[in-house]
Formats: C-alpha cells, sequence, structure tokens
C-alpha cells in the first residue's frame, strides 16, 4: 500500500489511534511496537471495538480490516 492510499483510507475514518483503550468507534488504528509491546497483538481488539481498520506489519494475522504494511512504524513517519 503507497502513502497515498492509506491517505485515501485515512479520508474514510474519522481519527487516528495507536491505543485500543482510548479508541473511537471509527478510527484507524495503528498497531505500534515498542520494547515491552506488540500492537498486532490489539489489531483485532481495535476492530472489534470499533476501529474502521488496523494497520499492521505482521504477515501471520489476517482480517479483511487489517491493512499490512511492511514496517508500521517506519510506514507513519515516512517523510517523502
Amino acid at each position: 500500500m503507497t502513502t497515498s492510499q492509506l491517505y485515501d483510507v485515512f479520508l474514510k475514518c474519522n481519527g487516528v489511534s495507536t491505543d485500543t483503550r482510548s479508541l473511537s468507534k471509527g478510527n484507524l488504528f495503528f498497531s505500534l511496537k515498542g520494547d515491552n509491546f506488540d500492537g498486532n497483538q490489539y489489531a483485532l481488539k481495535a476492530i472489534e471495538k470499533g476501529a474502521r481498520y488496523a494497520v499492521i506489519d505482521d504477515e501471520r494475522i489476517n482480517n479483511p480490516n487489517f491493512i499490512k504494511v511492511k514496517k508500521c512504524f517506519k510506514f507513519i513517519t515516512r517523510t517523502s
């Protein structure tokens, strides 16, 4: 998926979230990773709580509302 295509998806959503605890229905969820967490593990929960789509970088999980990218954090911080 290109940045332009992701922007088109973003326009269909009412906001962005990286935390299922504060997610609003219709959000675009980004599954970020850190030293002590993997947001991919929360992608399905985000969809269940009402996220329209979840951007993930784990090839092993599938859902029609998941958008797969190579590296989620790198993808959203790209400047060019």
